[in-house]
């Protein structure tokens, strides 16, 4: 089924270009939020990245609305474009929940195109300061994940600590662990996955060009 969403705009290379430029000389770098809605498999396989992106699956973004800043801007980008794809789909979604998004015309796809190096005279030295390149094909977790590990290893240190030293500090880190995790489920919202999103490992698996 062909998804015809009328509610964003589509965006160029050039204009996503130009509407980047104009926020660095505005000294206002991150009013736009770039969501890179594939696959984690398919984000951590891939060639390039766009700088400042965050990788949110269309697949779970209804369930991670909370990781957007709903006064920020949102451009969505996929492999495909914005035409039949996750793009498409995302900006459904999006718009449903009262959030404008712009979506990059020709994805990937156009991207890796473009900073294709089988011909360097052809390749497109304007996208270079916008673009990071896999350095590793590492096997990253989601956030999801690091962050039920992370709950789960710090209460069972905090219990551990107790049991062995009869301290009680070591139940109250414990105990705010289990208070963190119930009120990330009643509000769906999760402050563990915002902090390890920051973490030095959710960050280097691209370089600059």
């Amino acid at each position: 089924m062909t998804i015809k969403n009328h509610s964003h705009k589509c965006l160029s290379i050039e204009e996503y270009i130009h509407k980047v430029d104009r926020q660095q000389l505005n000294q206002n770098q991150d009013s736009v939020q770039v969501i890179d809605v594939r696959s984690q498999h398919d984000f951590e396989q891939a060639r390039f990245i766009l700088k400042n992106s965050i990788n949110l699956p269309y697949s779970t973004l209804e369930t991670n609305l909370k990781l957007l800043d709903p006064h920020k801007q949102v451009v969505v980008v996929c492999q495909h474009g914005c035409e039949n794809s996750a793009s498409a789909h995302a900006c459904s979604i999006l718009s449903k929940h009262g959030i404008q998004c712009q979506c990059i015309e020709g994805g990937f796809n156009e991207i890796n195109k473009r900073l294709s190096t089988s011909n360097n005279s052809n390749m497109d030295n304007t996208l270079l300061p916008f673009v990071l390149e896999n350095r590793r094909n590492s096997k990253i977790w989601t956030l999801e994940r690091q962050a039920r590990f992370s709950s789960g290893f710090l209460t069972l240190c905090g219990l551990l600590g107790y049991f062995l030293s009869k301290k009680r500090v070591f139940l109250l880190g414990s105990g705010s662990l289990a208070v963190g995790g119930t009120y990330s489920a009643i509000t769906d919202s999760c402050g563990l996955a915002k902090v390890l999103r920051k973490m030095p490992w959710n960050k280097t698996n691209f370089r600059w060009l």
